[in-house]
């Protein structure tokens, strides 16, 4: 009787890895349960339809009960659950059995507010058209899966605030999330990637990004509105101009090649790079472009901004690094340098750790004036 009275108390149960567990039922002992955790029970068959009797269960963590039948039924009774943990249960394969093909809209509790589908080998069109009965879902968690794109569904969740996909190794956009997000996760550390693209809507509020920036492809990406990479080849001549560079014409022959620590070498075409209203570029040569006047050989340079008929709008910035021989081989390998810009009348700094040596630097009204004196360091 006292074994009862403490079971009926009970308010969380956890058997995770229990491995030889293959059914559990009893459910109708367990009234004010609030969290059941089965998580890697791998052998476990059958969930006892009682659970729907614990109204008070807010928490299920079902990840790598990879044999559960009847998951779709088992979710249906969770009428209160918030968050709910469904990892490794193959919910793909539910996905061409008939009768499970509406699974996700007709079976996940709208009560939801974190619901995590990692490592289901979920692609992007098995996804349903509408998730928009998840009215309450702030955190969608869909790492390690074969994503191409960000599925349509998602982007109707009104509310929500976390959207992780990690080490989706086939993503290639990331277009219009909801602008409800305040973090997006991205990372990828689990093979070549893959990402080419990410779009935001204009109405979006600042948010976390986690990008692993040295995976990310050599030649072709872009964050609208904050990064973009693409080849020199492309650029229109007047937009140079109004940087008041030139294209050599020698683009058109050389490549270069990025490497990281994480990746293996890539050959590109030589690039423009934009990162945050700053554009720049890199290539191999023997000198300075001539039309660059004040310079210095050292690690920093200080000069007064010149009086204009026009306002100061942008810096033009070069640095030379001499290549180095590795064993036969000769290569240009570069430690990328932190460059600091100063302006010591107005006691301003900008940081600024970037990919390329030469760049365009654009500055706000008032930012940068004449009379300024600038001071430019290079630290590596």
């Amino acid at each position: 009787m006292s074994n009862k009275r403490v079971l009926r108390s009970l308010k969380i149960l956890n058997l995770s890895f229990c491995e030889q567990l293959r059914s559990l039922g009893g459910f109708d002992h367990l009234p004010v349960l609030e969290k059941l955790i089965l998580r890697g029970c791998i052998r476990l068959l059958d969930v006892c339809e009682s659970i729907e009797q614990c109204l008070e269960l807010v928490f299920v963590d079902l990840s790598y009960c990879s044999k559960l039948q009847k998951v779709p039924r088992i979710i249906e009774m969770l009428k209160k659950v918030k968050t709910l943990f469904l990892d490794g249960c193959n919910l793909a394969v539910l996905e061409v059995i008939p009768n499970y093909s509406k699974f996700f809209t007709i079976y996940l509790p709208t009560s939801l507010v974190s619901l995590s589908l990692e490592d289901n080998n979920l692609f992007t069109e098995s996804f349903p058209m509408d998730f928009s009965r998840l009215s309450m879902l702030k955190e969608l968690y869909l790492d390690e899966n074969p994503i191409v794109s960000l599925p349509n569904c998602v982007r109707s969740l009104p509310r929500l605030e976390t959207l992780s996909m990690g080490n989706c190794t086939m993503l290639m956009s990331v277009e219009h999330p909801p602008h409800t997000l305040i973090y997006l996760n991205l990372f990828n550390i689990s093979g070549k990637p893959m990402l080419q693209k990410v779009v935001f809507d204009p109405e979006m509020s600042p948010l976390q990004l986690v990008i692993d920036w040295d995976m990310l492809p050599p030649s072709s990406f872009e964050v609208e509105g904050m990064v973009k990479i693409q080849p020199m080849t492309s650029i229109e001549e007047k937009v140079l101009c109004s940087f008041c560079w030139t294209k050599p014409d020698f683009l058109n022959e050389r490549h270069v090649v990025t490497l990281t620590s994480l990746r293996d070498n890539e050959k590109s075409e030589i690039q423009m790079y934009y990162e945050f209203g700053i554009f720049s570029t890199i290539y191999d040569g023997e000198e300075m472009p001539n039309w660059i006047t004040d310079r210095i050989k050292g690690p920093s340079i200080s000069f007064t901004i010149p009086s204009s008929p026009k306002n100061f709008t942008g810096l033009n910035f070069c640095y030379v690094l001499t290549s180095q021989r590795i064993g036969s081989v000769r290569a240009t390998l570069i430690l990328l340098p932190v460059i600091i810009i100063s302006n010591i009348a107005k006691n301003r700094t900008w940081i600024y750790h970037n990919y390329i040596e030469k760049l365009h630097w654009m500055f706000g009204t008032g930012e940068m004036e004449a009379g300024d004196q600038d001071l430019q360091n290079v630290h590596v």
